[in-house]
């Protein structure tokens, strides 16, 4: 890579850290109006009971397999440094930023390697100023260690640099990062083989590592908690029978994510990747147009299997989709500026983009869950034995006075079979579970899965900027 190269790189990387460090030490209240998730704390409380007890748990007392190992492997390290909600956070967001600025080096190689030193830095812009991106990928969850491995993966198999072996190995990666990311090996194999005529017993070597690395967590699930699945993927598609949506419902509110700027639909993004599409035809580049397929592809399949299986999908599942529709919108702005126009439409993108974000934020519940915990710990100085469904927040938040028992089996093995027989509340009962804390439409869509009903006496509501969604604290009678 020529110097100047690598200052434009430089220069472009810097800017995107910097913008992510801004949001990384925003105050508590604004990092928690917007940032992270629940999952995120599922992650780290999971991190630091292995590092305090040596077992996957979250309350201490129910083991679970809910969780993507290589993403848990790297958490469990650090996991003595998560000492309250905000720091956890930001830690967490922090190894995140280091995970992404890594993809953006390598999809600046990847895509200097396609085209040229143009296009690779209005991919490299593109992909680390995309509000939709930086949104899915600050949730703390795996989404941005999938994109890393995905990028890795796609640009060594086009350069070759590695053996076979080696390639096997980061292929085994990506799948102990998402297992359904195996739909991408598949993927990758048949464009290979039909495409660049690869023989099938070098794609059968590449694939031994990943596909063993695979049987055997999977073996190991079977082994320890009884099923192939992690309980998360089990949990959701038990939930699945209640949810009223449908499949096409699903699929369409999942593939319209790639035209969001983060929480609504951006003018911006449809219109690059339907101008990529066009230039993808009118400057064919058989390596860019068979990548972007493969991709687009793996995704749209792993979409389609989590619909299915789940009823529903989470936005981090369909990285693969995000790439693809990265490097159409480059082949967007690249085509544009092959007709002449020149140097304004990438920062116009960026800035349409960004506009429409901070217009239209997503909203994280973080601040009102805080609010609860704090709450409940003055209305229950001596503790107790709680039941939540969407328990991260609160599990990192609460000392160690209460227990914290997750109800709707996502990191909780003990809890899917009485969710499959509807016999949840015979569950409640069973674990001595005094109270109940979660979202007022949490608590009634798994009443669901109780054979009857509890009554309860409501000790704290907290509203919620979603003003028909409010946070309680119910005794059960």
């Amino acid at each position: 890579m020529k110097w100047i190269d690598k200052y434009i790189l430089h220069c472009i990387i810097a800017a995107a850290l910097v913008y992510r460090l801004a949001i990384i030490f925003l105050s508590g209240d604004d990092l928690f109006a917007r940032w992270g998730s629940d999952d995120l704390f599922y992650y780290t409380k999971l991190a630091s009971n292995v590092w305090e007890y040596g077992c996957f748990t979250f309350d201490g007392e129910h083991v679970t397999n809910g969780f993507q190992p290589l993403f848990m492997m790297l958490l469990i390290p650090v996991a003595p440094l998560f000492d309250n909600p905000i720091s956890t956070m930001q830690i967490v967001l922090v190894f995140i930023t280091i995970t992404t600025m890594l993809s953006g080096i390598y999809l600046f190689k990847l895509a200097r390697m396609f085209v040229g030193k143009g296009y690779a830095i209005i991919c490299v812009s593109l992909f680390l100023f995309h509000p939709k991106l930086l949104s899915i990928s600050f949730n703390g969850t795996e989404a941005a260690l999938s994109m890393l491995m995905i990028v890795l993966v796609v640009y060594h198999i086009n350069k070759k640099s590695l053996s076979w072996w080696k390639i096997s190995g980061l292929m085994a990666m990506m799948v102990l990062t998402r297992i359904d990311l195996s739909v991408l090996l598949v993927a990758s194999a048949v464009y290979a083989m039909l495409i660049k005529k690869e023989s099938i017993q070098q794609w059968i070597k590449l694939a031994l590592l990943p596909l063993l690395v695979t049987g055997l967590w999977c073996t190991i699930n079977y082994i320890t908690l009884g099923s192939f699945l992690p309980d998360s993927g089990m949990a959701k598609s038990v939930h699945a029978t209640m949810l009223d949506g449908n499949l096409w419902d699903s699929l369409r509110t999942g593939m319209s994510s790639i035209f969001r700027s983060e929480s609504s639909l951006s003018f911006t993004s449809i219109a690059l990747i339907f101008i990529g599409a066009i230039f993808m035809f009118k400057y064919s580049n058989n390596k860019i147009n068979s990548t972007i397929i493969v991709l687009l592809t793996a995704g749209g399949t792993i979409l389609l299997l989590a619909c299915l299986k789940m009823g529903t999908y989470r936005e981090w599942y369909l990285m693969p989709v995000f790439l693809g529709a990265i490097l159409m919108s480059t082949q967007g702005i690249y085509g544009i500026q092959n007709l002449g126009i020149r140097y304004f439409i990438l920062p116009l993108a960026i800035a349409g983009w960004t506009v429409h974000a901070w217009k239209n934020p997503r909203i994280m519940l973080g601040n009102e869950s805080l609010i609860m915990a704090q709450e409940l710990q003055d209305k229950l100085p001596g503790g107790g034995r709680i039941g939540s469904y969407n328990a991260g927040i609160f599990g990192a938040s609460l000392p160690s006075q209460f227990t914290l028992i997750n109800l709707d089996g996502v990191v909780n093995n003990s809890a899917i079979k009485h969710l499959k027989n509807r016999s949840l509340d015979q569950y409640i009962l069973q674990e001595d579970i005094n109270y109940l804390l979660d979202y007022g439409s949490s608590i009634e869509f798994f009443e669901r899965f109780q054979n009857s009903k509890f009554d309860y006496d409501t000790l704290i509501t907290i509203n919620t900027r979603i003003s028909d969604n409010k946070l309680v604290l119910l005794k059960i009678k």
